[in-house]
């Protein structure tokens, strides 16, 4: 088996954000929104390694979320997987490493992913309207994550392997 440095990053950043959203995200809760450690691990890995993300690790981590917080099965694993691969494949096309970028679809991924997951939740049965679950869960949580996910991203772009291209990337990059 074949272990290099970017899978060896995504596992162990994986198993920490599970370890983190099992046995501390219920102590972190400001003003009742709980950080969702999947999301954030999940959105700032799919932005530091776009190419290397695939659909096993949003997937797993967003089951084992919905598994140990009790909502509808698959949503959460869903919305990760479908927002995680779409800001991926929109990061590798925009092409522009400036700190704005990532942190615009840092920050609309995090939303897309916490409004999808209160559909899912609201279709499931729960007891609240859409406007009060977009204001009181889904804003919240989604301004706490993206924090979270941007000091996350920002220290794994710094310490992740760099990936250099052999061929550039774009007609600007030839000179």
């Amino acid at each position: 088996m074949n272990v290099s440095n970017g899978n060896m990053l995504g596992f162990a950043g994986a198993l920490a954000a599970l370890l983190l959203q099992l046995l501390a995200a219920p102590a972190l809760s400001i003003g009742g929104a709980v950080p969702n450690f999947a999301i954030v691990f999940v959105m700032a890995y799919a932005l530091v390694r776009p190419h290397r993300l695939g659909p096993v690790m949003p997937f797993a981590l967003g089951l084992a979320f919905d598994l140990a917080s009790g909502a509808p099965v698959g949503s959460m694993a869903f919305s990760l997987l479908l927002i995680s691969i779409v800001v991926a494949r929109l990061f590798e096309a925009l092409d522009n490493d400036a700190i704005l970028v990532p942190l615009v679809l840092l920050g609309g991924g995090v939303l897309a992913i916490e409004l999808i997951h209160a559909l899912f939740m609201l279709a499931g049965g729960v007891s609240a309207s859409l406007g009060d679950a977009l204001v009181h869960v889904v804003v919240p949580c989604a301004v706490y994550e993206f924090f979270l996910g941007a000091a996350t991203y920002l220290v794994m772009h710094r310490f992740a392997p760099r990936q250099t291209a052999a061929v550039p990337t774009n007609v600007s990059n030839v000179r």
